[in-house]
């Protein structure tokens, strides 16, 4: 299925790439050419080397063998400065920022326009930092002092976005940018692209969102375990059935899924919140109600406040307000009420807040119940006779259980995540971002599993920042907007259009 690149000079171009990590091909014999003033798209599952490319041309990673070639020169880029001294940068979708650092640091810390005689210029830094927030249109919600790990997982990728966006590279690679983004947001970050392309700027795009790469490319790489399927196409000439294809070896017909049958309108409700306020003022005065094998999404724009909110419900965060379950007050707001209630969440950030990745796969999916229920010694006879039905239900992927968690692909991560707090039997499940940086194939599986425990009668609160997700999967739609619910939506009534409107204006 390949088909020759557009012709022209590339500005990048690499042949007959091979990356190995313990004697399994990564990358085998791949090629790519990056044009300026063009957008080229990498796609593939999750494993199929997308990122792996993109950081060896950025000099994060060094290929076994092939050659690299820069404006028609052999060059060899052996680390980031190699690689900076070419123009060349990417955004990684794995934040590379300082927690404990300012904004403004973080995007301008090493700098040396911003020293002056040894002591660095914070006036101008913060200015600066200012501006560059407002290309998100993030500087009435993000202050340049403002400390990084007190951001949002949204907010971090923009600024990690801005770190790249100001460097003037001749090359960019993103990968994953639009991963934490809302739609309004991913928009913005096109327009930004859309200018860099207008400036000659050479880009490659790492995404899952296939809708969102017919937006913005122009060309695709489709990589497959570490082969090429598509080699440097014409988007025009390729249909989405066809992309998928090459992604995942099959035919996705049904990308959502379907449940037995709809909740009625007389089913009990399960849930219910009164004057939800979280202590940093982003959630305001929140009552919603959730019924029994509904799922319920929650959507907005970042810094609507939809994660504050269900922190808040499951007792992550302080907050103010009231939860009911089954008609019955929780007392005292907290995690461990919420688990005594059956309610689970798993959380955006799968690696900063979902899963310990230094352990193993056994230990994340039994860590709840075994600190819970404290009858339970640690013991790996029991966690895996715990463990072995979710394995199997939830068609994890592994080969060891004992083996740490960084071995599985985002897509079995994510499920782990899920086991780990289904084995609590919950009554309500939170997700947030239940899909965010996983491929297709997994994003499929991930709906499936969502829709059996809905059938089974599991209540869902669904937070996604892709309105596709939202109005596929969802019941009833949410939508908050400056951290409240602005506008509900049942699922015959949700549009793209309608979500979107509520969201800017409320």
């Amino acid at each position: 299925m390949s088909t020759p690149s557009i012709p022209n000079t590339p500005l990048l171009r690499a042949e007959n790439i091979v990356k190995r990590f313990g004697g399994i091909a990564a990358l085998d014999d791949v090629r790519i050419e990056l044009h300026k003033g063009r957008v080229h798209a990498l796609m593939g599952e999750n494993g199929a080397g997308k990122s792996t490319l993109g950081k060896i041309i950025s000099g994060i990673y060094k290929a076994d063998e092939g050659q690299v070639f820069f404006e028609e020169r052999p060059v060899q880029i052996e680390n980031t400065r190699d690689a900076s001294s070419l123009g060349i940068s990417i955004v990684l979708q794995e934040f590379n920022l300082v927690g404990r650092l300012s904004v403004a640091e973080n995007l301008f810390l090493n700098d040396p326009a911003y020293c002056r005689g040894g002591l660095m210029d914070f006036s101008k830094m913060y200015e600066d930092s200012h501006s560059l927030l407002k290309l998100f249109d993030m500087d009435r919600m993000v202050h340049p002092r403002q400390k990084v790990e007190a951001l949002s997982v949204a907010e971090m990728q923009i600024v990690e976005i801005l770190k790249a966006v100001k460097r003037n590279s001749r090359v960019m690679i993103f990968d994953e940018p639009t991963a934490a983004l809302s739609q309004a947001e991913a928009k913005k970050l096109f327009s930004i692209i859309n200018d860099l392309k207008s400036q000659g700027v050479a880009i490659a795009i790492v995404s899952h969102r296939i809708e969102e790469i017919y937006q913005i490319a122009d060309t695709v790489t489709v990589l497959r375990d570490g082969k090429q399927m598509i080699d440097g196409a014409k988007l025009s000439d390729i249909n989405e059935n066809q992309l998928v294809s090459a992604m995942v070896g099959r035919e996705i017909v049904d990308l959502y899924g379907a449940r037995s049958s709809a909740v009625p309108d007389e089913a009990p409700v399960i849930l219910e919140t009164r004057n939800i306020s979280d202590k940093k003022g982003r959630v305001k005065g929140v009552s919603f109600s959730l019924k029994k094998g509904e799922i319920l999404g929650i959507t907005g724009l970042v810094g609507a406040g939809r994660s504050e909110l269900i922190r808040c419900v499951f007792g992550a965060d302080a907050a103010n307000g009231e939860v009911y379950v089954n008609g019955r007050r929780i007392n005292r707001l907290g995690v461990r009420s919420s688990i005594a209630n059956r309610i689970s969440m798993a959380p955006e950030d799968r690696k900063r807040d979902g899963l310990l990745l230094p352990i193993s796969i056994l230990r994340n999916m039994t860590m709840v119940k075994v600190g819970f229920e404290r009858n339970i010694a640690p013991n790996q006879k029991v966690e895996r006779k715990l463990s072995a039905s979710l394995v199997e239900k939830l068609q994890i992927k592994l080969n060891d259980m004992n083996s740490p968690i960084l071995s599985l692909s985002g897509g079995n991560q994510q499920k782990v995540m899920l086991a780990k707090w289904l084995m609590m039997n919950p009554e309500i499940l939170i997700v947030d971002e239940p899909t965010r940086g996983i491929d297709i194939s997994a994003k499929s599986e991930i709906y499936s599993i969502l829709n059996k425990l809905a059938d089974e009668g599991v209540s869902i609160l669904m937070v996604s920042s892709e309105m596709p997700e939202i109005i596929g999967m969802c019941d009833r739609i949410l939508v908050m907007r400056d951290g409240r619910i602005v506008k509900e939506l049942k699922r015959h009534e949700a549009s793209e259009e309608a979500i979107a409107y509520s969201a800017m204006m409320g």
